[in-house]
């Protein structure tokens, strides 16, 4: 009878699934997840995740390929706590999704299975994808899972990338990997227009610590955007390289105009000062 009822008392069922006895749960499972509302099989995604119990495994999976996007990413958070290959599979699925919050809760939930049940070579195999949105999710994902097998074949795509979060995705992949190798390429994204990309590369070239891209961080530590500045002074902070950074720290510093360099950029640049060694007697 309940099931009969308006949709409200539907969802209610549905929400409370996790409480439900076993006996409950194995009866109104099956009919919730055909429920013709999606509301109530969103809730009732989210509610098994929350009971984790393996016997609902196969009507999370079953979700995941919904017609609705919100029971697709409730489902791929759901999935988390079941680290097993089919999980693996269904997630890395959902990185091709066509809504970004779905892909992107497939992504976390990737991450969260990684440790027990290894995704980095499932979805490495997307890195071909055509999809530009899909191959975005696997540079972050690859780059999480410091998988560095993967540096190579990310910084062969990174010149084809056009879309600038697909390149700054890349770039943060591959600073992940410490991949010294590609500190040149990285480098010359350094004036690219988009903000994002120049800010991952400071952050990458930090993180990497090649000498010869050194005036580029120091160049970005003065970019028009505060974000791109943050990212290349704490990227100083990384390399901790007092010699080489210590006049441009001062330089950020002695600049007082807020427009130019902001308070949180120079709480950075103290914080780097206490990392850089040889200290430098005029900071």
């Amino acid at each position: 009878e309940a099931l009969a009822a308006a949709i409200p008392v539907r969802h209610a069922l549905a929400d409370a699934i996790d409480e439900a006895a076993p006996a409950d749960a194995k009866s109104l499972v099956p009919r919730l997840a055909k429920d013709a509302h999606p509301s109530v099989r969103a809730s009732l995604a989210q509610s098994l995740g929350k009971k984790a119990d393996p016997a609902f495994l196969k009507t999370l999976l079953a979700l995941t390929r919904d017609p609705d996007p919100e029971v697709r990413r409730q489902a791929a958070e759901s999935l988390a706590p079941f680290p097993q290959p089919a999980t693996r599979d269904a997630l890395v699925a959902l990185l091709g999704d066509p809504r970004t919050l779905v892909r992107r809760e497939a992504e976390d939930s990737l991450v969260a299975i990684h440790p027990a049940c290894p995704v980095d070579e499932a979805a490495g195999k997307r890195l071909p994808e055509g999809r530009a949105y899909t191959r975005y999710h696997v540079y972050r994902l690859l780059g999480r899972l410091n998988s560095r097998q993967f540096a190579q074949p990310i910084a062969q795509r990174l010149p084809r990338e056009t879309r600038p979060v697909n390149i700054a995705a890349a770039v943060f992949a591959l600073g992940c990997f410490d991949a010294d190798f590609a500190a040149d390429a990285i480098s010359r994204l350094a004036s690219h227009k988009d903000t994002g990309v120049r800010t991952d590369v400071a952050r990458a070239l930090g993180a990497i610590a090649v000498p010869n891209t050194y005036p580029t961080i120091q160049r970005l530590a003065f970019d028009k955007e505060e974000d791109v500045r943050h990212a290349a002074i704490i990227g100083m902070g990384w390399v901790a390289d007092g010699k080489v950074f210590n006049p441009t720290l001062l330089k950020v510093l002695k600049t007082v105009n807020t427009d130019k360099m902001s308070g949180a950029n120079h709480a950075a640049a103290a914080w780097v000062i206490g990392r850089t060694r040889p200290p430098s007697p005029a900071l």
